[in-house]
């Protein structure tokens, strides 16, 4: 499913994947998670500190918040609904800006930067528990 959101499950509504992707009953975490190269992740770091936006590393957004609900049990951990359907519909359904303003109800330049903030957030909280696990394996 998640894999297949920005192609032939496109047109789901996102309010419905927003619910799939979060009221679930949660699913054993996944350990198989996308491989992300040393580029992207350097890319990802320069996103977290502000110096580009999110659709200049869109590719490596994908796969990390793909990572991320892999390893939440099938969650996307974003609290709320509209950050959540918003976020979803732009990373994960690549629907247009115009679309998740629509859907979410605000203007385009609102919607931008709700998905920016939503995606560093998750970026950030990602790097932070990946660290923690790779000094808790150094620690072993």
């Amino acid at each position: 499913l998640l894999l297949s959101l920005p192609t032939i499950y496109r047109d789901i509504p996102a309010e419905t994947v927003a619910r799939i992707l979060y009221e679930q009953p949660p699913l054993q975490p996944s350990k198989q998670l996308i491989s992300l190269p040393p580029e992207l992740t350097c890319r990802l770091k320069a996103y977290v500190e502000g110096k580009v936006d999110y659709e200049a590393v869109w590719d490596a957004l994908f796969a990390t918040t793909i990572n991320i609900i892999l390893l939440k049990g099938g969650r996307l951990p974003v609290e709320s609904w509209r950050e959540r359907v918003a976020y979803i519909a732009r990373v994960l359904q690549w629907k247009p800006i115009s679309d998740v303003a629509r859907i979410v109800g605000v203007a385009e330049h609102e919607a931008h930067k709700l998905v920016d903030e939503v995606g560093r957030m998750l970026v950030e909280k990602w790097f932070n528990e990946e660290s923690k696990m790779s000094s808790g394996n150094h620690s072993a």
